[in-house]
């Protein structure tokens, strides 16, 4: 519970390593990337969710789309404005990884990208 507060408020750790923990639900970890963590991008982990991968499952699968958008620069978008110079840095960025959900993510979210 403490770490998942910490990671809310937290927003310049881009690496955790979650080793040897054992997890019973990943639901509030993925609810904290969603709303409040725009900057982890990397999770390590040999953690458990008891009898699975952390990988498996959706909550899972929604963690990991939630880092690649973090990878991606979702940052930004929590920025009152972010200069349109920028964008096409981002995306371009985003492109050789083929990092498609952080792309499609940007321009549908990006005030002002598509003008």
């Amino acid at each position: 519970q403490a770490l998942i507060q910490a990671m809310e408020q937290n927003q310049v750790l881009t690496t955790l390593s979650l080793k040897y923990n054992v997890f019973a639900d990943l639901s509030c970890l993925e609810s904290v990337l969603r709303l409040h963590n725009f900057s982890l991008q990397r999770l390590t982990h040999s953690c458990k969710l008891q009898h699975s991968s952390i990988r498996e499952g959706s909550s899972g699968e929604r963690i990991s789309y939630y880092l690649r958008l973090n990878q991606g620069g979702r940052i930004l978008l929590k920025r009152d404005e972010t200069p349109l110079g920028l964008w096409p840095i981002v995306l371009e960025r985003n492109s050789p990884s083929e990092n498609f959900d952080a792309i499609f993510f940007m321009l549908r979210n990006a005030p002002g990208i598509l003008q």
